[in-house]
């Protein structure tokens, strides 16, 4: 049973959290926002870390047995956080971006050899993959309310826009109803 961390619980990161739980792997989420950090939970994760109150790194050691994770899941695309995916791996670990860089990242390219790991990049899905997910919603096992904070009719388009720009740190998913 994997032990995978997901940097970032966002609408990217939220979605991997359920589907992670769904699958039966061992979820850390991490993020700086408590409130995203709540809602990983009601998704499946196991564990959450607020790494601006928490010591991430002796968090992840504490619960690996001092291993790492065996997957990490960056989707922030932070350089710190791409980084940090590299030293939270386990040894023949992976860690898969799916957050773009802002900038360039600089890495100790050693640690990769060295760590034996898998990286890997990832922006899109595979018809398979969307199949699969749609199969996960229809099975009720992944609570896709937890993922919509806001719903508004196509008409008031402009609010929603406004609700959102105003509370980014809240708003995880806002539906738009076309009747």
């Amino acid at each position: 049973k994997d032990i995978v961390l997901v940097f970032g619980c966002g609408m990217i990161g939220l979605g991997v959290i359920a589907a992670l739980g769904y699958k039966g792997a061992k979820v850390i989420a991490v993020d700086i926002n408590d409130l995203k950090l709540e809602k990983a939970k009601a998704l499946g994760a196991n564990y959450t870390i607020n790494s601006q109150k928490e010591d991430l790194e002796k968090k992840i050691f504490h619960l690996t047995s001092g291993q790492g994770v065996n997957v990490v899941i960056e989707a922030v695309g932070l350089s710190e956080t791409f980084k940090k995916a590299i030293d939270l791996v386990c040894f023949a670990g992976r860690v898969v971006y799916i957050g773009y860089a802002k900038e360039p990242v600089e890495y100790d390219a050693s640690l990769f050899v060295k760590k034996e790991i898998d990286i890997k990049g990832s922006r899109n899905a595979l018809d398979d993959e969307i199949k699969e997910v749609i199969k996960m919603v229809e099975s009720r096992k992944i609570k896709i309310e937890n993922l919509i904070t806001q719903n508004y009719l196509l008409k008031n388009l402009g609010e929603a826009f406004r609700v959102w720009d105003k509370n980014t740190d809240k708003v995880t998913k806002i539906i738009i109803h076309f009747s």
